[in-house]
């Protein structure tokens, strides 16, 4: 099974030929070396070839010959690239000698262009103009072969416009699920629960999210389908956008959607909007648009116009692979669909290759099996494909061919992975194409740093400047989160700091590289020889514990040399660069030996004169040649874990564009050399474990000292003293266990500052966003006037245990103390002639018994907790007119909220949690309030709930747990309530009247309340989906009520019920009546040899409940009851029942026991 896959070379060149533009035009070539006739003529010749590069990639599908044209052009467009970085890099060093103390007194009075007239520039020059005729003939003969192969400048269009011919536009997709699908169920619920929910927006919009392949659609058709959905909704409609976000056509298939009338000839945009409008008006709709790329946000509201005339509760889900999208058009947070689990794949898998569950009837196939699905890694429709592939050929030889093929290697007649994944692909701006392919060199499952690939694309060009001051790091991060949120990365599950990319993600950033980048995974051997192609440039090598690279060809140019741990973990290799790669590879421009088993670098490590980026981090070098200053173009240096580090190079200020130097846990270094503080483009700075470094700057030099640098990390240095008071550009400064340290530096851009474990605290700061200080252990107070001048949004204090008091400005927008046990007093004071901005606090004190903030006006969040002597928080929360939150949490002696007997109208969760003492809440409750959320647990004492509850319209759910004095919830309920719990609330006598007319309520959960005795007798809201009921005393009544008459009831749990409470039937039997709706029954500790009839419509079963004490799973269908790992597709089943132990009499009163043994 094979496939030609197109090259992509010319979907990217376009982005490569703006940077060689850049550079053809900079002054620094063209005055200093006297070539711009040259260079003149290159850049017309690239344009014009870049005028038909639209042509040729249409046409590179079907000519051989136009796909090697462009394969040859993007490789001159290198060795071009080399050239131009040459000349840039020997003016560079010119610049540097020329600006060196030791030179000459005379040369200050030379002009720079004219300092490198000496026989080692000349025989630069004579060897660039050997290299400038080279490229000259192959630009000829470029030119000649594109007037062969007659290539075209076509009408320029989009980016993404051209996916259409080169992938093919999706297929549309309709409203029809399939037959079987598995592994939904919960985001199906919890999408439903979105649709039916209440919105401010109308209409609401809920965007699902996720890569290609997915399952967007599929779970968007399930959703479309549900019983509950279509009678909730006056309309539906499903339209398939695609990437053709055109408003007159989308508006014509909408109201052919909700009319199943013809519009294709009728009317302009404004006249189809009008009927819509007229069609939608005060009805209730849902809208399902799927498969969306468009993020115009002028195309989205106007198209959105008709929507507004819908009635309250109108909705409109949106698919999407781009996160983007979401923001553009959604009103509610985005649901991010995940993979399918392993179980969930498995049977999509096994349906579509065996028409089956599992391998039960093919035992023999389920070794190949197992590890096919493992390759899909939860992506259903890569379970599909293969499956369905797998379907007629159900033998060994087959599965295990299909196992060890390629997914993307699937001829597209028979899988339409590759089309979908590409259209992603093509759909990414020129720039994001290179940047994605580059990602080519990771192996599958590698995790990576945002920050460290971002520096990768900054050392191989691929982060294009701006014409702003908006700095390369930033840029690059912009794209990153671009292909983040088009799904080609996803973050760690383990770690939220690190992402991926999927598997099948990863085959598309090696198809989309092509030639150009090379991934070595396979071991060696005893030759320690490969062949790559010459067109390769960018290389990674997956380590194997015994492998040596000796040599590559001398005609390869790599830019790219990645040697990469094996399963994210450095290991020691004998690797000898001395003799093998420097010589060769002179044109790197990126060189990782990470984890390499290196004792020392050779000085030819200087030649690499195109060098950006250089990781030597946890390898066992002493030190850096003095040649390592030579390496001008140098960016990235990492050195991270090197041990036995002694120095750095005494030149180091050469390093004229370092920006990032990451020297943590070189803990044998004890200075830095004195030109470190002349690296002015320095951005970030990592120090850690460095015992013996006492003076930030040696021999007192005196200077401004890095003005470009951002973050600086200092961490273990216990003997530093001070810090340099010139750092202007500094936006985050983090400094740890470094006992001696007095921390004093003016930056008024500083945004984050944490301080751990340090002398004295700073001051001086007028423009901290985030504040934090722990481990100060002498540290009594935080009142001076420096800490008063503090504008910071965000303060966290922990482990100080001296601090006794703190007053600071309410300028604040959250404040978390911890662990601060001497802490008796805080104290907020306003700005001059100015109101409080603080928003959030966060308290943790044993000793706090006094919050003073007289002018908390803007207070949003409260959190308290663990402060055991606290009583009364009422100055703060009368006063917090914005308050949102409030949050209390074990606070023994509280014993109430506010002297005013309100609460802010603002309050939208309220949680109480373990205040024993606390009595009431308030009084009344205003009804504007816009509480949505009440919590409350283990409030002992409280003996009933604030007045006015019930006209609270945006309260949704209510819970209550441990309340033992608690006798009343009110005579009445919010009717807008969607979920009810009330659990071990020994006093409470009785439900509210109203709970029947609750039609909102959807989860209504009662355990453990002896004193409720009965319902009110007009019985259950109707709308009912899950009900939990713990304890034996409403059992009865409950059934009785009629549980069968709650047609949208899904969930029933009637733990710790017995079996005296059911009603009997004349011949004896105890029958359960359920509804036709439930999916899922548990039920628990029920005595032995109790018969419970369920009665359905459609099919009658049995259920004998023993006494085993095995947990199980049983699925019932239509006819009877199914083995535990068959599933029904039927809609009028139960899927789930729960129990501890039981036995099943099926039809012709067959038994049935599983796992009970």
């Amino acid at each position: 099974m094979s496939i030609v896959l197109e090259a992509v070379a010319g979907a990217a060149l376009s982005a490569f030929f703006d940077v060689l533009f850049d550079k053809l035009r900079s002054s620094d070539l063209l005055n200093i070396f006297r070539v711009d006739a040259d260079l003149n003529n290159w850049e017309t010749i690239l344009r014009e070839i870049r005028d038909v590069l639209d042509d040729a990639e249409e046409k590179q599908r079907t000519n051989g010959s136009v796909k090697t044209w462009l394969g040859d052009l993007e490789a001159l467009a290198y060795d071009a690239d080399d050239i131009l970085d040459e000349f840039a890099t020997e003016a560079l060093r010119r610049k540097v000698n020329a600006e060196e103390p030791s030179t000459s007194k005379i040369r200050k009075f030379i002009p720079a262009c004219c300092v490198g007239f000496n026989p080692s520039s000349i025989k630069f020059d004579v060897s660039m103009r050997s290299k400038i005729e080279g490229i000259d003939t192959k630009l000829q003969g470029i030119v000649t072969r594109k007037e062969r192969l007659k290539l075209q400048k076509i009408v320029t269009r989009k980016e993404g416009q051209k996916l259409q011919d080169c992938a093919g536009k999706r297929t549309a997709t309709t409203s029809l699920a399939e037959r079987h699908t598995y592994g939904r169920d919960e985001d199906k619920k919890k999408i439903v629960k979105l649709l039916l929910e209440s919105s401010d927006a109308q209409p609401s919009v809920i965007p699902i999210v996720g890569m290609g392949g997915l399952g967007k659609t599929t779970l968007a058709q399930l959703v479309y389908q549900e019983d509950e959905v279509r009678d909730y909704f006056d309309l539906k409609a499903w339209v398939c956008v695609s990437e053709d976000f055109d408003n007159l056509r989308l508006t014509k298939e909408i109201l052919h959607s909700f009319t199943s009338e013809s519009w294709d000839n009728n009317g302009t945009l404004d006249s189809l909007q009008v009927k819509l409008k007229e069609k939608l008006s005060g009805k209730k709709f849902l809208l399902v648009l799927d498969d969306v790329w468009n993020e115009d946000y002028v195309l989205w509201t106007e198209l959105r116009k008709p929507f507004e005339s819908g009635a309250l509760g109108s909705k409109i889900v949106v698919t999407t692979r781009n996160l983007g999208v979401t923001s553009t058009m959604g009103t509610t947070p985005p649901y991010k669909l995940k993979e399918l689990s392993p179980d969930a794949c498995l049977r999509v898998f096994t349906n579509h290759a065996l028409d089956a569950t599992d391998f039960s009837k093919y035992p023999e196939l389920e070794e190949f099996g197992q590890k096919i699905v493992n390759r899909c890694k939860g992506v259903p429709l890569a379970a599909k494909v293969l499956g369905g592939l797998l379907r007629t050929a159900p033998n060994r030889n087959e599965w295990e061919h299909v196992l060890n093929s390629k997914i993307l290697d699937i001829p597209e007649e028979k899988s339409k992975i590759f089309s979908v994944l590409k259209l992603s692909y093509n759909y990414l701006p020129s720039h994001l194409k290179r940047c994605f392919a580059y990602c080519s060199l990771f192996p599958k499952d590698d995790k990576f740093e945002e920050k460290n690939l971002v520096f990768l694309w900054m050392a191989e060009g691929l982060v294009q400047e701006t014409k702003g001051k908006k700095p390369m790091e930033d840029i690059g991060g912009d794209y990153f989160r671009d292909l983040l949120n088009r799904s080609f990365f996803q973050q760690s599950s383990s770690n939220e700091s690190l992402y991926v990319m999927h598997d099948l993600m990863n085959d598309l950033a090696m198809w989309a590289a092509g030639d150009l980048c090379y991934r070595l995974e396979d071991q060696l051997g005893g030759s320690k020889q490969f062949e790559i192609s010459t067109k390769v440039r960018h290389f990674s090598y997956v380590e194997h514990s015994n492998d040596c690279i000796e040599k590559f060809d001398e005609d390869v140019r790599l830019r790219t040399f990645l040697s990469l741990p094996l399963y994210n973990q450095y290991c020691l290799r004998n690797f000898d660069v001395k003799y093998c790669l420097f010589p060769q590879l002179r044109c790197l421009r990126v060189l990782s030996l990470s984890g390499n088993d290196i004792f020392e670098l050779p000085s030819s490590i200087g030649d690499l004169k195109h060098l950006r980026y250089l990781n030597l981090s946890y390898t066992e070098i002493t030190s850096l040649p003095e040649s390592t200053s030579s390496l001008y173009n140098l960016q990235t240096l990492i050195l991270e874990g090197c041990f036995y580090l002694t120095k750095l190079p005494e030149k180091i200020e050469s390093l004229v564009n370092l920006r990032h130097l990451n020297i943590t846990d070189a803990n044998s270094i004890r200075e830095m050399p004195a030109g470190i503080a002349k690296l002015k483009s320095l951005r970030t700075l990592y120090f850690e474990n460095m015992y013996e470094w006492q003076d930030w700057i040696p021999h007192k030099v005196e200077c401004e000292e890095f003005p470009c640098l951002r973050e600086l990390s200092i961490s273990k240095c216990p003997k530093l003293g001070k810090l340099s008071y010139h750092l202007p550009s500094l936006e985050k400064l983090s400094i740890h266990a470094c006992e001696q340290l007095v921390v004093s530096i003016p930056s008024h851009l500083l945004q984050v500052l944490k301080i751990v474990g340090c002398k004295e605290v700073v001051h001086g700061h007028v423009k901290v966003e985030k504040l934090i200080i722990e481990n100060c252990k002498v540290l009594t107070s935080l009142c001076k006037d420096e800490l008063m001048s503090l504008v910071t949004l965000e303060i966290e204090i922990e482990s100080c245990q001296s601090l006794v008091n703190i007053k600071l400005k309410s300028t604040l927008r959250t404040l978390t103390i911890k662990d601060c046990n001497a802490l008796e007093s805080l104290q907020f004071v306003m700005d001059e002639g100015g109101a409080s901005s603080t928003s959030s606090l966060l308290m943790n004190e044993e000793n706090l018994s006094c919050i003073g903030n007289n002018n908390a006006s803007l207070l949003e969040h409260l959190k308290i907790s663990y402060c055991p002597s606290l009583k009364c928080v009422s100055t703060i929360v009368d006063l917090a007119a914005m308050l949102k939150h409030l949050d209390i949490k074990n606070c023994p002696n509280l014993t109430s909220l506010s002297s005013r007997d309100t609460l802010p109208t603002t309050l939208k969760v309220l949680r109480l949690l373990d205040c024993p003492k606390l009595e009431s809440i308030v009084d009344k409750l205003n009804k504007d309030t816009i509480l949505e959320h009440l919590i409350i647990y283990h409030c002992q004492k409280l003996r009933c709930l604030p007045r006015g509850l019930h006209e609270l319209y945006h309260l949704k759910k209510i819970d209550i747990y441990g309340c033992n004095n608690l006798i009343s919830l009110g005579d009445l309920l919010p009717t807008n309530l969607r979920s009810l719990e009330i659990e071990y609330c020994k006093k409470l006598e009785a439900l509210p009247n109203n709970i029947h007319n609750l039609n909102f309520l959807q989860d209504l959960s009662i355990g453990n309340c002896p004193s409720i005795v009965s319902f009110p007798e007009e019985g259950f809201p109707a709308n009912l989906r899950e009900l939990r009921l713990l304890g034996a005393n409403l059992c009865k009544q409950v059934f009785e009520l009629g549980l069968h008459r709650l047609m949208s009831l899904t969930y029933l749990d009637i733990a710790n019920g017995i079996m005296d409470s059911f009603p009997e039937e004349e011949d004896g039997k105890t029958m359960l009546m359920l509804p036709t709706s439930l999916t899922t029954l548990r039920k628990i500790n029920i005595p032995s040899s109790v018969a419970v009839e369920a009665s359905f419509k459609t099919w009658r079963s049995w259920i004998q409940f023993g006494d085993c004490q095995v947990w199980q799973v049983l699925i019932f269908g239509r006819g009877g009851v199914f083995g535990a790992s068959e599933r029904s597709s039927s809609n009028n089943c139960i899927k789930h029942i729960y129990t501890c132990g039981m036995q099943i009499q099926g039809s012709g009163q067959k038994k049935l026991a599983t796992g009970c043994g």
